[in-house]
């Protein structure tokens, strides 16, 4: 949707990019649970919802540049900037998770093996759940990633002695042998059990 809308129709110079960074390690452990927060190539000081997830973007903000601009009764240039973010995050911002998440992935996670230890309740906690995010700007993404994890090998499971897999993986014969983000409810312990 970002890359097919036309921002030059409305006369603004909107460009589709976005970055998503984690902050997985601090000084060779896990790093603490920090709060999410937005950049437009600075920080915003207000929050995602997303945990120990950042997301960079050329988003447009709010007139005091607090924020990156929302809202649901907004007409003409509000509404667009409205549009427009909400574009960027349901296209730009899920490929870039997405990719975040690949990346993960493609990294092992380092399960058992050498590099600093990543485990999966770390991984899953990365994930944005439903009733996490702290606008429906923010929830908007939630749709459009997951709906990527159907062809993404982003997801971990026992078979075959642990590996991660997509939902269209031929190899999945046991639905219960894989291990979708932990729900927002669940506490640590249960999470725990997934590793």
């Amino acid at each position: 949707m970002a890359l097919r809308y036309s921002a030059a129709r409305h006369g603004m110079k909107l460009v589709p990019m976005a970055g998503v960074a984690a902050h997985l390690l601090r000084n060779g452990a896990p790093a603490p649970a920090t709060p999410g927060r937005p950049y437009c190539s600075l920080p915003l000081p207000s929050q995602t919802g997303l945990r120990n997830v950042h997301i960079n973007g050329y988003f447009e903000l709010s007139s005091n540049r607090r924020d990156v601009w929302q809202g649901t009764d907004v007409t003409g240039d509000g509404a667009v900037k409205t549009r427009w973010n909400r574009a960027i995050v349901e296209d730009a911002v899920a490929s870039a998770f997405m990719g975040m998440l690949r990346a993960l992935a493609g990294w092992g996670l380092r399960l058992g093996g050498g590099g600093p230890a990543i485990t999966l309740e770390q991984y899953y906690a990365l994930w944005p759940v439903a009733g996490s995010t702290a606008s429906t700007l923010w929830g908007a993404l939630l749709q459009p990633l997951y709906n990527l994890c159907g062809s993404e090998q982003v997801l971990w499971s026992r078979a075959h002695g642990g590996r991660f897999l997509s939902l269209q993986n031929r190899g999945i014969h046991d639905p219960a042998a894989l291990f979708c983000p932990p729900p927002a409810s669940g506490s640590a312990a249960e999470a725990a059990d997934l590793a």
